[in-house]
């Protein structure tokens, strides 16, 4: 959580780890994670509002052919 002073915004930065799953049959892994940005200023509930973090994060990687053990 941060705090900018001038504006009295406040700000939340949550990274949700969403879940992994496992096609046995091909050994292929599947994970997703997001981050998300809470704002939201002092005496203006209004105010509130989520974005997004659209940045470098998302990262793809393929491993076929390998069988991972349990």
């Amino acid at each position: 959580m941060a705090r900018d002073c001038v504006s009295s915004e406040n700000r939340i930065d949550m990274v949700k780890d969403l879940s992994t799953i496992r096609i046995e049959e091909s050994g292929i892994e599947c994970s997703d994670d997001s981050h998300e940005i809470h704002l939201i200023r002092d005496g203006d509930p209004l105010s509130a509002h989520a974005e997004p973090h659209d940045g470098d994060e998302r990262i793809w990687s393929e491993e076929l052919g390998a069988r991972h053990p349990a």
